[in-house]
């Protein structure tokens, strides 16, 4: 699990998307982590700490084509 330092202005979505690669789940596996975060006034304030989890990236799907 990672730490993230939030700097003054930061919002939980775009730390979880530009952390994450726009990973499907992780803003909800990021307040998961941190119960009370979404509860502390947006946009956040310079050194609330935000505990990153480790997501298992879904593996890579088949790509369909609609011309087979």
């Amino acid at each position: 699990m990672t730490t993230y330092i939030s700097k003054d202005g930061d919002q939980i979505d775009d730390i979880a998307y530009r952390y994450y690669n726009g990973l499907p789940g992780a803003y909800e596996a990021v307040l998961k982590a941190n119960r009370g975060l979404s509860a502390l006034p947006h946009p956040l304030k310079a050194g609330v700490k935000i505990l990153l989890p480790e997501l298992e990236t879904p593996a890579d799907e088949e790509e369909i084509s609609l011309w087979d």
